[in-house]
């Protein structure tokens, strides 16, 4: 094959220096196995994955006395939630925030707390679907729904219309390995408003639930709720309820750290059924007895003004845990492919946001999938081409967080495949399973609609893996194509390492280790990592290369002297290369 990857474009930052660092090659053992294992302790063991068979589901809670018993027989797959994993600050790229900017200067890293923050809620057909199985599916549909650009969400909700919808573990662990807060679903509607009433009967009782919902939370380890209440309530039960709620969020802040308490804007003050659709007198008091409000779809430009001038009376410190409600399927604003207008008009306010059910790339794909009796590979390409156009047109409002922790490993997995790779070993078997999904890149594959170039900087591609269902396939990539934005810390010298595939060829690892010796004393991180496509001048353009995996992790400074190639990165205070 005339084509080669090349993962050189690694941006350091040390205090007002930037390099970019070209590599040598270096024979040592392989870090993919060693990551792999060094992330072990998250993921069941062999002797726990047997205790849970194919068919053993993830259910939500249907009645008071489920959830009030619910501590007593807790759910069995508890101990296999993957934990929150850290993330690097928020950073907002701009325009061009697919490539990586070696002049830009010092990378500026924003406090979470005083940018727009975004809430995903997840309405998918209902939910509990294949993603209820604990350990996934084998041999069954593989194509269906994925999440993966995570990098710009703060909050992931799931969502359903059953009394207390807990998050299945798919996404739990999805949503946690890519460093997102998960949130359940406590509703009452039409159909079970009989629950309020019982649940209001005295401050006691409202109290008992509330004490259920932080444990249901606490034991399933997720991170609060979301609480929509859509039914009319007696006037004189009001004060219960506003009570229910600060009790619930002092509680989850108490038991839970870093938990959260939305409420939804529905019910007034009053216990009047009437969505305000913006922050006013009418349910600030729910918004001032919890964490934020996700305000419904039908706002205007007077509704966020109105609910700007409020705020700035009556909460100045709160503006961003105003969420405003935008409906992917075009419920009362501009939605579908032109979502980017209406979040447009939300970041002129600079309130937060919460997109709700992006499932839409998918299910608008449905029943043209049938019609045209498209095989699952044709409907998986189509749901990935609309899916990554539509986040690529929301991608410059918002502010991304990449990885920061070592070691850092990702194959890219979707957390689906027809075929199912363990490091070159395969089964032909299709599967689905979220909690299989790897860290995503910091980007959008797809250039934006409007951007010149015609070719597609990478894709997912599931011919072939390295380690899961899927690999990136690269076409055509820019020469400092971000992959990663991020904060690695060297306080070490670190092992680079990566594995690719030409074609049809075996596949190749490359390793690179990096020498920090010369910047003992000053500390360094890395910013940004690339990628670039390499051609030569008789490559084709159906020459590709498939990316397998990249792994970072400390290396071994006690045994420099023995290795035969090192990179010394060093800084004189202005760029250079390193030598």
């Amino acid at each position: 094959m005339n084509v080669f990857c090349l993962l050189r474009a690694i941006r350091f930052q040390l205090t007002q220096s930037l390099a970019k660092v070209q590599f040598a090659l270096v024979s040592i053992l392989s870090p993919f196995s060693r990551c792999t294992s060094g992330m072990s302790r998250y993921r069941p063991s062999s002797s726990s994955s047997r205790r849970y068979q194919e068919g053993h589901e993830c259910q939500p809670i249907h009645t008071i006395s489920e959830l009030l018993e619910f501590e007593r027989h807790p759910v069995s797959w508890r101990s296999l939630v993957h934990p929150l994993v850290a993330r690097s600050g928020s950073r907002y790229l701009g325009e061009r925030y697919q490539e990586i900017d070696f002049n830009a200067g010092i990378t500026d890293f924003v406090e979470d707390g005083t940018r727009p923050q975004v809430l995903l809620c997840h309405d998918f057909k209902g939910n509990y679907l294949t993603d209820r199985f604990i350990n996934g599916t084998t041999g069954g549909p593989w194509v269906d729904y994925r999440f993966y650009n995570w990098a710009a969400v703060d909050v992931f909700c799931y969502f359903s219309h059953s009394f207390v919808t807990i998050p299945t573990l798919q996404w739990l662990d999805c949503a946690h390995k890519n460093g997102v807060k998960v949130i359940g679903t406590f509703i009452i509607e039409a159909g079970n408003a009989s629950f309020l009433k019982d649940i209001l009967q005295s401050e006691e009782s409202a109290r008992r639930v509330a004490d259920a919902l932080v444990s249901v939370a606490r034991i399933c380890q997720f991170e609060g709720w979301l609480l929509n209440i859509e039914c009319t309530l007696d006037e004189d039960k009001v004060p219960l309820l506003i009570d229910f709620v600060a009790y619930l969020t002092r509680k989850s802040h108490e038991r839970i750290p870093g938990s959260l308490i939305i409420w939804y804007d529905a019910i007034t003050e009053k216990g009047l059924l009437s969505w305000q659709n913006e922050l006013n007198s009418q349910n600030r008091s729910f918004f001032a007895a919890c964490d934020g409000i996700f305000l419904n779809y039908t706002w205007n430009n007077q509704s966020l003004e109105r609910t700007d001038n409020l705020i700035r009376n009556y909460y100045p410190n709160r503006k961003l845990d105003v969420f405003v409600g935008i409906d992917v399927f075009g419920r009362g604003q501009t939605a579908k492919m032109d979502t980017h207008q209406t979040l447009a008009t939300v970041m002129q306010f600079k309130f937060s946001v919460a997109i709700f059910a992006p499932g839409w790339t998918f299910e608008s794909l449905e029943e043209s999938m049938k019609k045209d009796l498209l095989t699952p590979e044709e409907c998986n390409i189509r749901f990935l081409k609309l899916n990554d156009r539509f986040w690529n047109l929301l991608w410059r409002y918002f502010f991304v967080r990449g990885p920061r922790e070592l070691p850092f490993y990702t194959s890219f997995c979707l957390g689906s495949g027809k075929i199912r790779n363990r490091l070159g070993k395969s089964e032909d078997r299709s599967w689905f399973n979220l909690s299989r999904q790897g860290f995503q890149p910091t980007i959008p594959y797809a250039p934006p609609r409007e951007h010149p170039a015609a070719a597609v900087y990478w894709t997912h591609n599931f011919e072939s893996a390295l380690d899961g269902g899927s690999c990136l396939r690269l076409d055509e990539v820019h020469p400092n194509c971000r992959l990663f934005a991020c904060h690695f810390r060297c306080d070490e010298d670190l092992l680079v390492a990566y594995a690719f595939k030409r074609g049809s060829a075996a596949p190749e690892r490359i390793y690179y280790y990096l020498s920090f010796a010369a910047l003992a004393h000053h500390p360094i991180a890395i910013v940004d990592i690339g990628v670039e496509l390499v051609r030569k001048d008789v490559a084709t353009p159906a020459d590709h290369v498939l990316l397998g995996a990249i792994s970072l992790m400390t290396g071994f400074p006690d045994d420099r002297d023995r290795l035969r190639h090192l990179t010394t990165v060093e800084f004189n205070g202005e760029r250079q290369n390193a030598v």
